[in-house]
């Protein structure tokens, strides 16, 4: 049975046998949330010095705008993972396969 290896061994796998994705996404997706309200935070706050119909309109394009980006980096995260799953799925199934070739291969008629 395959031992289960650390975050910090998969950091430094520069075979790129082991993934780190699957174990920061969520961390990572936390982060850029954060930035991404911070910067909308900033550009409304910026935008109270330019006077009151500024601000409005910063207002309602921040509100159309902001859940955009947070669900475009969502399913840009998403993508990532999926493609790491695909690619872990992948080796488990050229695995399995050669180990039934190696059993089919031992008997021969």
């Amino acid at each position: 049975m395959k031992e289960k290896n650390g975050f910090i061994d998969a950091l430094f796998d520069f075979s790129f046998s082991k993934f780190i994705t699957p174990k920061i996404a969520g961390i990572w997706l936390i982060v850029v949330y954060l930035f991404e309200s911070l910067v909308a935070l900033g550009v409304l706050v910026s935008s109270l010095k330019s006077g009151g119909v500024a601000f409005v309109f910063t207002f309602m394009l921040v509100v159309l705008i902001l859940p955009v980006v947070l669900i475009g980096t969502r399913v840009t995260i998403e993508g990532m993972v999926s493609l790491v799953k695909i690619a872990e799925e992948s080796v488990k199934i050229r695995e399995m396969l050669e180990r039934k070739q190696n059993e089919k291969g031992g008997i021969r008629d």
